[in-house]
């Protein structure tokens, strides 16, 4: 199963734009900084 953090990686890997797109959003994350998979993807769409 993939991880939320491994999801991450790979968007990042393939789109590197996508990393400081991400630190700049933060509607998918929790209040402790915790992503679910759903939420990298929703995120990138």
């Amino acid at each position: 199963m993939l991880s939320p953090e491994d999801a991450l990686a790979d968007c990042m890997r393939v789109l590197p734009a996508f990393g400081a797109y991400w630190d700049s959003e933060s509607t998918f994350r929790a209040d402790d900084g915790s992503f679910s998979v759903c939420g990298v993807y929703l995120t990138l769409t």
